[in-house]
């Protein structure tokens, strides 16, 4: 790099830039670079947002009955996600949803094995199924409580809404009761949405990097 105050300038395409100049661009790479990171940085936190946004109301029965049907009992124990579960055989919530809103969903559930060894479970949206699936079968052991040997599993589906009331049921199909825990449903964020985010935090950065550059002329 020439010193300060020779006459020599660099050629960068139609551009002739001054060594002063020269020297002011380098930081240009590393400040884009930037840019690339903080959008990556509001990329990976929109999980967290989302997850923010659960749209189920108790959804990890700390509140007791609060805000569910069908509920039998709440039971603490610590092999439940959360610690506590609600039991019932046909347990369910309406939800306020947003028509054409995609969703996601994520729900633990484990068979009581005193009324058997696997449970048939049915998820249902509207009262129209969404999905219908079995555990794996245990053996269930007398000597042993009942809640301490559920076999807890935890399941996720997608679902876009299609009123502005959604009513979120499990249905037990095969035994008298099963348990349910860490009920979450956060709406899905747009891949639009993320990228017009990124271009505002960028148009936003290049702004404060272009006063930042000028003040220092």
């Amino acid at each position: 790099m020439e010193r300060a105050g020779t006459n020599r300038v660099a050629s960068i395409g139609w551009k002739t830039l001054s060594p002063e100049r020269i020297w002011r661009a380098k930081p240009m790479k590393s400040r884009i670079a930037g840019i690339g990171s903080l959008c990556c940085v509001l990329l990976a936190a929109f999980p967290v947002i989302a997850h923010a946004q659960n749209i189920v109301q108790n959804g990890n029965f700390k509140s007791l009955f609060a805000d569910w049907s069908g509920l039998g009992a709440i039971i603490n124990n610590p092999n439940a996600p959360n610690g506590v579960f609600g039991s019932g055989g046909d347990i369910y919530q309406d939800l306020f949803t947003s028509p054409g809103q995609q969703y996601s969903l994520t729900f633990s559930v484990a068979a009581d094995l005193y009324f058997g060894p696997s449970l048939n479970l049915e998820l249902s949206l509207n009262n129209q199924e969404l999905t219908s699936f079995s555990t794996p079968p245990y053996t269930y052991n007398n000597q042993i409580n009942r809640s301490d040997q559920m076999r807890w599993e935890q399941h996720s589906y997608s679902f876009t809404a299609s009123s502005n009331i959604t009513r979120l049921e499990f249905i037990d199909l095969n035994t008298y009761d099963f348990g349910l825990a860490a009920v979450s449903v956060v709406p899905v964020p747009e891949p639009k949405f993320i990228s017009m985010a990124c271009v505002i935090l960028g148009l936003g950065f290049m702004r404060r990097m272009r006063s930042s550059t000028i003040s220092t002329r």
